[in-house]
Protein backbone atom coordinates (compact mmCIF):
# COMPACT_ATOMS: atom_id res chain seq x y z
CA UNK A 1 0.00 0.00 0.00
CA UNK A 2 1.13 3.52 -1.07
CA UNK A 3 0.25 6.34 0.81
CA UNK A 4 1.07 9.69 -1.47
CA UNK A 5 2.26 12.62 1.13
CA UNK A 6 -0.24 14.81 -0.55
CA UNK A 7 -3.24 13.51 0.75
CA UNK A 8 -2.07 13.64 4.11
CA UNK A 9 -1.51 17.08 4.85
CA UNK A 10 -2.27 18.25 8.36
CA UNK A 11 -5.36 20.49 8.91
CA UNK A 12 -4.16 24.32 8.86
CA UNK A 13 -3.07 25.08 12.24
CA UNK A 14 -1.22 21.63 12.91
CA UNK A 15 2.33 21.61 13.49
CA UNK A 16 5.09 19.22 12.17
CA UNK A 17 3.56 16.89 15.27
CA UNK A 18 1.80 15.09 12.73
CA UNK A 19 4.31 14.02 10.23
CA UNK A 20 6.05 12.29 13.05
CA UNK A 21 3.05 10.45 14.07
CA UNK A 22 2.44 9.71 10.16
CA UNK A 23 6.24 8.11 9.62
CA UNK A 24 5.53 6.14 12.54
CA UNK A 25 1.87 4.83 11.95
CA UNK A 26 3.33 3.77 8.30
CA UNK A 27 5.71 1.69 10.84
CA UNK A 28 3.08 0.21 12.57
CA UNK A 29 0.02 -0.19 10.28
CA UNK A 30 1.50 -0.17 6.64
CA UNK A 31 3.85 -2.82 7.11
CA UNK A 32 4.79 -3.39 10.91
CA UNK A 33 8.61 -4.24 10.37
CA UNK A 34 9.72 -5.75 13.40
CA UNK A 35 11.26 -3.15 16.42
CA UNK A 36 14.81 -4.70 17.33
CA UNK A 37 16.89 -3.62 20.95
CA UNK A 38 18.76 -1.06 19.65
CA UNK A 39 22.26 -1.92 18.80
CA UNK A 40 24.83 0.44 17.20
CA UNK A 41 23.31 0.95 13.60
CA UNK A 42 24.90 -1.32 11.05
CA UNK A 43 26.70 -0.37 7.72
CA UNK A 44 24.17 -0.52 4.87
CA UNK A 45 24.25 -3.81 3.22
CA UNK A 46 24.89 -3.30 -0.47
CA UNK A 47 22.49 -5.85 -2.11
CA UNK A 48 19.34 -3.90 0.09
CA UNK A 49 19.81 -1.24 -0.78
CA UNK A 50 20.26 -1.56 -4.92
CA UNK A 51 16.80 -3.19 -4.04
CA UNK A 52 15.82 0.05 -2.53
CA UNK A 53 16.96 1.69 -5.43
CA UNK A 54 15.68 -0.04 -8.21
CA UNK A 55 11.82 -0.26 -6.08
CA UNK A 56 11.78 3.87 -5.48
CA UNK A 57 12.90 4.26 -9.20
CA UNK A 58 10.72 1.79 -10.69
CA UNK A 59 7.78 3.56 -8.86
CA UNK A 60 8.85 7.67 -9.83
CA UNK A 61 9.23 6.12 -13.32
CA UNK A 62 6.00 4.23 -13.47
CA UNK A 63 4.67 7.88 -11.76
CA UNK A 64 6.18 9.73 -14.65
CA UNK A 65 5.11 7.74 -17.34
CA UNK A 66 1.34 7.88 -16.19
CA UNK A 67 1.71 11.86 -15.54
CA UNK A 68 3.07 12.19 -18.88
CA UNK A 69 0.16 10.31 -20.77
CA UNK A 70 -2.00 12.33 -19.26
CA UNK A 71 -0.86 15.52 -20.29
CA UNK A 72 -0.60 14.40 -23.39
CA UNK A 73 -4.58 13.90 -22.64
CA UNK A 74 -5.38 17.01 -21.11
CA UNK A 75 -7.73 15.44 -18.77
CA UNK A 76 -5.96 16.60 -15.16
CA UNK A 77 -3.16 18.57 -14.12
CA UNK A 78 -0.26 16.52 -14.24
CA UNK A 79 2.11 19.20 -12.91
CA UNK A 80 -0.12 20.02 -9.93
CA UNK A 81 0.33 16.44 -8.81
CA UNK A 82 4.39 16.14 -9.75
CA UNK A 83 4.28 19.26 -7.63
CA UNK A 84 2.51 17.23 -4.90
CA UNK A 85 5.27 15.14 -4.67
CA UNK A 86 7.82 17.69 -4.85
CA UNK A 87 8.29 18.36 -7.92
CA UNK A 88 8.48 21.40 -9.95
CA UNK A 89 6.99 19.80 -13.18
CA UNK A 90 6.24 16.19 -14.61
CA UNK A 91 9.97 16.87 -16.63
CA UNK A 92 11.58 17.34 -13.33
CA UNK A 93 10.05 14.12 -12.22
CA UNK A 94 11.22 12.01 -15.04
CA UNK A 95 15.02 13.30 -14.10
CA UNK A 96 14.43 11.96 -10.62
CA UNK A 97 16.29 9.22 -8.37
CA UNK A 98 16.79 7.98 -5.43
CA UNK A 99 19.93 9.13 -2.93
CA UNK A 100 20.52 5.65 -1.29
CA UNK A 101 23.25 7.41 0.30
CA UNK A 102 21.74 9.71 2.00
CA UNK A 103 19.10 7.53 3.55
CA UNK A 104 17.81 7.62 7.36
CA UNK A 105 17.05 4.81 9.75
CA UNK A 106 13.53 5.58 11.70
CA UNK A 107 14.67 4.44 15.31
CA UNK A 108 11.57 4.59 17.86
CA UNK A 109 11.26 5.83 21.30
CA UNK A 110 8.19 4.64 23.22
CA UNK A 111 6.23 6.66 25.86
CA UNK A 112 6.19 4.29 28.73
CA UNK A 113 10.30 4.29 28.25
CA UNK A 114 10.50 7.54 28.40
CA UNK A 115 8.34 8.13 31.53
CA UNK A 116 10.35 5.51 33.11
CA UNK A 117 13.73 7.28 31.86
CA UNK A 118 15.88 9.08 35.36
CA UNK A 119 18.17 11.32 34.97
CA UNK A 120 21.68 9.39 34.74
CA UNK A 121 20.41 6.30 32.67
CA UNK A 122 22.07 5.08 29.28
CA UNK A 123 19.64 7.32 26.99
CA UNK A 124 20.64 4.64 23.98
CA UNK A 125 18.43 2.18 26.01
CA UNK A 126 15.62 4.10 25.18
CA UNK A 127 15.90 3.19 21.87
CA UNK A 128 14.44 0.77 19.25
CA UNK A 129 15.57 0.14 15.55
CA UNK A 130 13.25 -0.38 13.08
CA UNK A 131 13.55 -1.58 9.64
CA UNK A 132 11.83 1.57 7.91
CA UNK A 133 14.18 3.79 5.75
CA UNK A 134 13.74 7.23 4.84
CA UNK A 135 15.21 8.12 1.63
CA UNK A 136 16.04 11.47 -0.19
CA UNK A 137 14.84 11.72 -3.90
CA UNK A 138 16.85 14.20 -5.71
CA UNK A 139 16.05 16.19 -9.24
CA UNK A 140 18.19 18.22 -11.11
CA UNK A 141 16.47 22.14 -10.64
CA UNK A 142 14.64 23.90 -13.63
CA UNK A 143 17.44 26.13 -13.92
CA UNK A 144 20.49 24.37 -12.82
CA UNK A 145 21.58 21.50 -13.31
CA UNK A 146 22.75 20.69 -9.70
CA UNK A 147 20.70 17.95 -8.20
CA UNK A 148 18.53 19.25 -5.22
CA UNK A 149 16.76 17.02 -2.80
CA UNK A 150 12.91 17.27 -3.61
CA UNK A 151 10.60 14.72 -2.52
CA UNK A 152 11.33 11.09 -0.07
CA UNK A 153 10.37 7.78 0.08
CA UNK A 154 9.89 5.70 3.56
CA UNK A 155 10.76 1.91 2.43
CA UNK A 156 9.55 -0.47 5.05
CA UNK A 157 11.97 -3.65 4.95
CA UNK A 158 10.29 -7.19 6.33
CA UNK A 159 12.62 -9.46 8.07
CA UNK A 160 11.97 -13.13 8.95
CA UNK A 161 12.75 -15.08 12.11
CA UNK A 162 16.33 -15.01 10.87
CA UNK A 163 16.47 -11.19 10.26
CA UNK A 164 16.94 -12.52 6.84
CA UNK A 165 15.59 -9.83 4.26
CA UNK A 166 12.49 -10.59 2.18
CA UNK A 167 10.63 -8.10 1.41
CA UNK A 168 10.56 -4.36 0.99
CA UNK A 169 7.47 -1.82 0.06
CA UNK A 170 7.35 1.86 -0.14
CA UNK A 171 5.00 3.24 1.93
CA UNK A 172 5.19 7.03 1.58
CA UNK A 173 6.21 9.15 -1.15
CA UNK A 174 6.09 12.99 -1.19
CA UNK A 175 7.23 15.99 0.53
CA UNK A 176 5.15 18.22 3.57
CA UNK A 177 5.24 18.16 6.38
CA UNK A 178 4.15 14.58 7.36
CA UNK A 179 7.50 13.52 5.96
CA UNK A 180 10.09 16.64 6.81
CA UNK A 181 12.54 15.76 4.02
CA UNK A 182 13.96 18.95 3.63
CA UNK A 183 14.61 19.54 7.23
CA UNK A 184 16.19 16.04 7.69
CA UNK A 185 18.81 16.99 5.22
CA UNK A 186 19.70 20.71 6.59
CA UNK A 187 20.11 19.02 9.80
CA UNK A 188 22.34 16.53 8.79
CA UNK A 189 24.46 19.49 6.99
CA UNK A 190 24.45 21.28 10.05
CA UNK A 191 25.65 18.64 12.42
CA UNK A 192 28.14 17.70 9.66
CA UNK A 193 29.40 20.80 9.80
CA UNK A 194 29.62 21.46 13.75
CA UNK A 195 31.31 18.20 14.17
CA UNK A 196 33.32 19.01 10.96
CA UNK A 197 33.53 15.87 9.35
CA UNK A 198 32.16 15.25 5.78
CA UNK A 199 30.95 11.78 6.87
CA UNK A 200 27.84 11.20 9.33
CA UNK A 201 26.04 7.92 9.58
CA UNK A 202 23.03 10.24 11.35
CA UNK A 203 19.71 8.72 12.13
CA UNK A 204 16.09 9.88 12.73
CA UNK A 205 15.07 9.39 16.67
CA UNK A 206 10.83 9.53 16.00
CA UNK A 207 8.76 9.98 19.41
CA UNK A 208 5.21 9.93 17.94
CA UNK A 209 3.89 10.14 21.74
CA UNK A 210 4.90 13.72 21.77
CA UNK A 211 4.38 14.39 18.39
CA UNK A 212 8.75 15.31 17.56
CA UNK A 213 11.77 13.83 16.29
CA UNK A 214 15.47 14.84 16.09
CA UNK A 215 18.94 13.59 14.42
CA UNK A 216 20.98 11.66 16.04
CA UNK A 217 24.88 10.48 15.77
CA UNK A 218 26.65 7.95 17.37
CA UNK A 219 30.27 6.94 17.97
CA UNK A 220 32.65 5.33 20.38
CA UNK A 221 33.14 8.22 22.22
CA UNK A 222 29.20 10.05 22.21
CA UNK A 223 25.42 10.03 21.15
CA UNK A 224 24.70 13.54 19.97
CA UNK A 225 20.99 14.72 19.29
CA UNK A 226 20.54 17.64 16.33
CA UNK A 227 17.11 19.35 17.42
CA UNK A 228 15.09 20.19 14.47
CA UNK A 229 12.16 21.85 16.11
CA UNK A 230 11.75 23.38 19.21
CA UNK A 231 11.30 22.03 21.95
CA UNK A 232 10.52 22.08 25.75
CA UNK A 233 13.20 23.54 28.13
CA UNK A 234 17.12 23.50 26.33
CA UNK A 235 15.67 21.84 23.50
CA UNK A 236 16.27 24.61 21.09
CA UNK A 237 16.15 24.55 17.14
CA UNK A 238 19.25 23.74 15.58
CA UNK A 239 20.75 22.94 19.02
CA UNK A 240 23.49 20.19 19.09
CA UNK A 241 23.30 18.50 22.68
CA UNK A 242 24.53 15.55 24.39
CA UNK A 243 21.65 12.81 24.45
CA UNK A 244 21.47 12.95 28.10
CA UNK A 245 20.24 16.31 27.88
CA UNK A 246 18.23 16.04 25.43
CA UNK A 247 16.23 13.07 27.15
CA UNK A 248 16.62 14.51 30.43
CA UNK A 249 13.91 17.66 29.05
CA UNK A 250 11.56 15.13 27.39
CA UNK A 251 11.65 12.31 30.25
CA UNK A 252 10.25 15.56 32.11
CA UNK A 253 7.89 16.39 29.53
CA UNK A 254 6.33 13.13 28.86
CA UNK A 255 5.44 13.09 32.59
CA UNK A 256 3.04 15.60 32.12
CA UNK A 257 -0.65 14.20 31.91
CA UNK A 258 -1.74 15.94 28.42
CA UNK A 259 0.50 13.05 26.95
CA UNK A 260 -1.54 10.17 28.77
CA UNK A 261 -4.02 9.92 25.58
CA UNK A 262 -1.58 11.30 22.71
CA UNK A 263 -3.65 12.26 19.80
CA UNK A 264 -2.40 10.82 16.58
CA UNK A 265 -3.71 12.94 13.69
CA UNK A 266 -3.68 11.21 9.99
CA UNK A 267 -3.85 7.30 11.22
CA UNK A 268 -7.30 6.80 9.96
CA UNK A 269 -6.42 8.24 6.15
CA UNK A 270 -3.67 5.14 6.63
CA UNK A 271 -5.89 2.46 6.49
Amino acid sequence: MLTMCQSLLPQKGESMRAGWVIILTSIFVLNTPLLQSVVADDEPDPASEERAKELIQGKLNRLHKRLEKQDELRTISPTKKSRGLGFESVDQLGKARPDTRGRFRVYYVGLDNLRAYDEGDDPWRLLERTNTFIYPVVAPATDKPEEQVRSAAVVDVELDEKNSEVNQQISMLGVDDTLPIHALVEARRSLMTELHTDKCRCFVIAIPALGTGFLGTRTAESFQIKVIKQGPGKLKKDALLPAKVVFDELAREAKKSKYDTPEEPGIRSLR
